[in-house]
């Protein structure tokens, strides 16, 4: 969003059979982040976060299963608190639908570019050793 840079590395755990899952409340720096199970359906997702004037997402097959909105920044819904919340657990049961075995997938999802957190995370300059303060794999030009 704020950069031309786009990081690209296989994610592991999240058990998608299809679609994918996207969002971009992301704690560092809001930008977008998705998980797919094939390119079509990350594109799909991007997509559908662009017209939904930034929203999270979950897609399959081509097609909307949930859209929690975030009109702001795409990272901040204007939405009353039990509607969001509703928004919410929809987005996860839709995640679940594609074989996502997370207990919390928009959370985890929000997390997998915080490079704050001691491990291994995607960042737009590729994945970062936390730890060593390295990259680990650059993604292709």
């Amino acid at each position: 969003r704020h950069s031309d840079r786009v990081g690209l590395a296989p994610v592991a755990g999240y058990g998608l059979k299809a679609g994918a899952i996207a969002a971009a409340t992301g704690w560092d720096g809001c930008v977008p982040v998705v998980v797919a199970a094939d390119p079509e359906a990350m594109a799909a997702a991007v997509r559908a976060m662009q017209e939904g004037g930034g929203a999270a997402v979950v897609i399959r097959d081509g097609q909307v299963l949930a859209r929690l909105p975030m009109p702001h920044g795409g990272a901040i819904s204007d939405r009353p608190l039990p509607e969001v919340a509703r928004g919410l657990r929809e987005w996860e049961a839709a995640a679940r639908s594609l074989g996502c075995p997370l207990e919390r997938p928009f959370l985890a999802l929000s997390t997998l570019t915080f490079t704050a957190v001691p491990a291994v995370r995607l960042s737009p300059r590729g994945v970062v050793d936390v730890r060593r303060q390295a990259l680990v794999a650059a993604p292709a030009p």
